[in-house]
């Protein structure tokens, strides 16, 4: 507990800690930030032993999420020619059949990162596009997928360059975004004019062999 101490040991420090699940376990931490499980919940402002605390009571099984970057750098290397993607799972857009509140990247990274790019003007929407697509594609290795071109897979997103943006947030993260109209999986319909269709097209991608 003494090392957990060394890190959360004030209430700034205990503010970026947002508890995101538990497993079911203690569904009152979920939504909040370490300082408040400590403060409201528990009455102390001893955060290291409110953190001891959720491990023993969820099994080690909570999830949380961790305000440790900066804005200021995070816009600083997306303005670079980087390749945008996100280690967000794919989550229902039903509350009911999602545990916890996820991390919002699982339902708009992209739609967030075309919105930055709007907003501070980081690239053109060509860039952006192509910064989402082709070039994570072909660093990932796939070679049949990532361009419009006859031959390649058909994964296509139509969507309003000026409206797409995301919903979800950090304490309501299961908002789908808006702004995005089509899509398209292998050719097949997974959403038309903005709705999903019955389309189950979603399949696992290995890099592909020469």
């Amino acid at each position: 507990i003494e090392g957990i101490r060394a890190h959360y040991f004030n209430a700034e420090r205990a503010e970026t800690c947002l508890f995101s699940d538990d497993d079911g376990l203690w569904p009152d931490i979920v939504g909040k930030t370490l300082r408040q499980v400590a403060e409201d919940i528990l009455h102390t402002d001893d955060y290291a032993e409110a953190a001891a605390q959720v491990l023993i009571r969820t099994r080690g099984r909570a999830n949380c999420i961790f305000f440790v970057m900066s804005e200021k750098d995070m816009l600083y290397f997306l303005a670079q020619d980087v390749g945008i993607g996100s280690d967000g799972r794919a989550f229902s857009g039903d509350p009911a059949r999602v545990p916890g509140r996820p991390h919002p990247r699982s339902y708009a990274a992209l739609t967030e990162f075309f919105r930055l790019a709007r907003t501070h003007g980081l690239c053109s929407l060509e860039e952006a596009v192509r910064r989402v697509t082709s070039k994570p594609a072909d660093m990932i290795g796939l070679t049949n997928r990532g361009r419009l071109r006859v031959g390649m897979t058909a994964d296509i997103t139509v969507f309003d360059p000026q409206t797409i943006a995301p919903r979800a947030t950090y304490l309501q993260p299961i908002q789908l975004s808006v702004g995005v109209r089509h899509v398209l999986i292998g050719g097949g319909v997974s959403l038309t004019d903005g709705d999903q269709t019955d389309l189950r097209a979603g399949r696992f991608l290995r890099k592909n062999r020469p």
